[in-house]
């Protein structure tokens, strides 16, 4: 989502509030042939309906990295492991806080969620 938002900014010759930096980039060239795909990471976070637990996630190359609000961490590697069965967390803890710390600062860019997710079947989740 951010990223169209970067892309329909670049298209109307608009700038994003200085205050608050776009998490995203403008698609334009890659759409159009004029540039290939980037490499980066993506990041994504659901809160739940008390605004305090917040499931957070990064990935990275063929890394992915979660961060539950248990206190619960997995690291998969997508290329060997596509169906995220095993947890590498505990043998892989040095690449676990490397993916953490992108979480933190790329928190720290960002601004806080503004509604939490509500389940599809509108019962209360946890």
């Amino acid at each position: 989502m951010m990223d169209w938002s970067a892309s329909i900014l670049k298209i109307a010759d608009a700038k994003p509030p200085k205050d608050r930096p776009l998490d995203g980039i403008d698609l334009l060239p890659i759409l159009e042939g004029k540039q290939g795909i980037q490499e980066r990471a993506l990041f994504w976070r659901r809160v739940g309906p008390d605004f305090v637990k917040t499931h957070r996630a990064v990935r990275q190359g063929n890394w992915k990295y979660i961060d539950e609000p248990n206190g619960a961490q997995y690291l998969y590697d997508l290329s060997n492991d596509i169906a995220e069965k095993n947890n590498l967390a505990a043998d892989q803890k040095m690449r676990s806080a490397e993916m953490k710390q992108l979480i933190i600062q790329w928190e720290s860019r960002v601004d806080p969620p503004l509604y939490p997710v509500q389940p599809s079947d509108g019962k209360k989740s946890d």
